[in-house]
């Protein structure tokens, strides 16, 4: 064989031996490549990127909980002790599988920013009568001042978001859930009952108010009170929020800045539907008062204007019934304050649509309905400007 075909067949044994490397090549880096962590999320993989920081889970009376990557990286039979690790985390998202995960410790947290997600129930909570089913359950297992607290009344936190919870008191918890110090946050899907004082408590210190925050189908019964939004609180809105048998009222605003309650619904609390005792503005627009077949509820709203000139109440629409006292009932305030009412059907009122508690004030009236009431308004006073208040249908 000659010298040129002897390098001949080594530069194809060579071409080989190199083809044969870069196809190794590529397959290994596949391999590695196909083993990185950029699937697509799933739950129950937990692979990164696209899933929550954290997915919690429970089985039997063990609590679990995996970061992205599908690593677990706590487990422990006391729940409080993984939620108050993960919910002080800043900025993490937090997966919540369906499961009833009790509590024998109060959760508080402080994170600056965080994201807590329950698993959808496969039975929304809809309409005025929720009912139980599956679906993410935070239960107190002894006496707890609170069920969830995210917050504090010394700094400020952005960016919050809750859903698709259930919290459950017991009777042992004094509050379900509460927010300090919020601005910027939404809280949707959210229940909670069976708390000694409220359902829901919205608050913060004097220079960090809750604010700027949403509060969307959220529904709060079987307590002392269902929402109730304390005296450093401003820019809140409540949409189609639903309170039940409350032991003293359904919604109470005490706040120092606008509060809005759109489609918001009340149902047998026992003293008042909506008790306002504000020193600010207040929007209240479609808002409906069932007080029950045995007209359970007192006042559907009771008005307790503070002494400023900015406080201001204003009604739109709505539908107030069976109340065993008055519709509206406007206690203590002053020459600054003014309410208006505009369309407010009422029925089934034992004494009065409107009435007075020893009130100044500027009050209008316009529009609506009165069905059974025992008085269209008590104790009119001179600046009244009654336009129209429909008769008995």
């Amino acid at each position: 064989m000659s010298k040129i075909q002897n390098l001949k067949n080594l530069k194809l044994g060579l071409s080989r031996v190199i083809l044969l490397c870069l196809i190794i090549s590529i397959f290994t880096c596949g391999i590695v490549y196909s083993t990185l962590p950029t699937q697509p999320f799933t739950i129950n993989r937990g692979v990164y990127p696209g899933s929550p920081s954290y997915t919690v889970w429970v089985e039997d009376t063990e609590y679990f909980c995996k970061n992205a990557y599908g690593v677990i990286e706590q487990s422990d039979t006391n729940a409080s002790s993984i939620f108050n690790s993960l919910f002080n985390l800043d900025g993490v998202e937090v997966y919540i599988q369906s499961g009833q995960y009790n509590l024998t410790a109060p959760i508080t947290a402080t994170p600056q920013s965080i994201k807590i997600v329950g698993e959808a129930r496969k039975q929304p909570w809809e309409g005025t009568s929720p009912v139980p089913g599956e679906g993410v359950v935070l239960r107190a297992a002894t006496t707890l001042t609170h069920v969830l607290k995210l917050g504090s009344d010394d700094d400020e936190y952005r960016n919050i978001y809750i859903s698709d919870l259930k919290i459950e008191g017991e009777e042992l918890a004094g509050y379900g859930f509460m927010a300090y110090g919020w601005n910027d946050g939404t809280i949707e899907r959210v229940m909670a009952e069976n708390c000694t004082s409220a359902a829901f408590f919205f608050d913060g210190g004097g220079a960090y108010p809750d604010s700027n925050m949403d509060v969307r189908n959220c529904w709060a019964g079987a307590s002392h009170d269902g929402f109730s939004v304390g005296s450093h609180a401003e820019y809140i809105t409540f949409y189609r929020c639903l309170s039940y048998v409350n032991d003293n009222a359904g919604f109470v605003i005490g706040a120092s800045g606008s509060i809005s309650l759109i489609d918001c619904v009340s149902m047998s609390d026992e003293y008042y539907g909506l008790w306002i005792n504000a020193f600010s503005v207040v929007h209240v627009t479609n808002y409906q008062c069932y007080g029950g077949n045995d007209n359970i509820t007192d006042n559907g709203i009771y008005i307790y204007m503070q002494d400023y000139p900015s406080t201001q109440v204003s009604i739109f629409g709505g539908y107030i019934q069976n109340c065993n006292d008055n519709a509206v009932k406007l206690g203590t305030s002053s020459s600054n304050n003014t309410l208006q009412i505009y369309g407010l059907r009422v029925n089934m009122i034992q004494y009065f649509a409107l009435e007075r508690d020893n009130t100044y004030g500027n009050v209008t009236w316009v529009g609506g309905a009165m069905i059974n009431v025992g008085g269209t308004i008590g104790d009119i006073q001179p600046g009244d400007n009654i336009v129209y208040v429909l008769g008995y249908e």
